[in-house]
């Protein structure tokens, strides 16, 4: 918004006000341009490849990925376990050994799904959030650090 001085109307005290108020909010703006920024970050996208001899499917970057939408890998084993009703483990490479074989596009879009309810916020669509669970009740709160909304679920 480089054209702040470009912003006039007739001599009216109405419109002198309007451009006061117009220029007022772009300097507002300016100011607080990391607030407004909505821009998502990149999450790198899960390697899914197979064990033809136990049977298993193996998410290579597991642990890149967790780290990467600030998650426990407990957490999101767990989900994705309830999700594909199946079993897990997480070896010392950091990656998921999923019991069965599954379409990485399942993988993937499991992943996308747990990011829409877990860790993106709602309100300005950042991924800079904190989950948190209430100790007394099956309650869980997601924290933005941009926007500081708070959402209960």
């Amino acid at each position: 918004m480089n054209n702040k001085t470009d912003i006039s109307f007739s001599n009216t005290p109405a419109d002198e006000l309007y451009s006061t108020l117009l220029t007022s909010i772009y300097d507002a703006f300016d100011n607080n341009a990391e607030y407004i920024n909505f821009k998502e970050c990149t999450i790198t996208k899960p390697k899914i490849v197979y064990d033809t001899k136990s049977k298993k499917t193996i998410w290579s970057n597991f642990g890149k990925n967790c780290k990467e939408i600030n998650r426990t890998l407990l957490e999101i084993k767990n989900f994705t376990e309830k999700e594909l009703t199946t079993t897990s483990s997480i070896n010392q490479a950091e990656q998921l050994l999923i019991k069965g074989k599954y379409k990485p596009e399942l993988l993937i879009s499991n992943f996308k799904k747990y990011m829409n309810l877990y860790v993106q916020c709602h309100s300005c669509k950042s991924l800079s959030t904190e989950l948190t669970k209430h100790k007394d009740f099956n309650l869980y709160t997601i924290n933005c650090k941009k926007c500081r909304c708070i959402r209960n679920y």
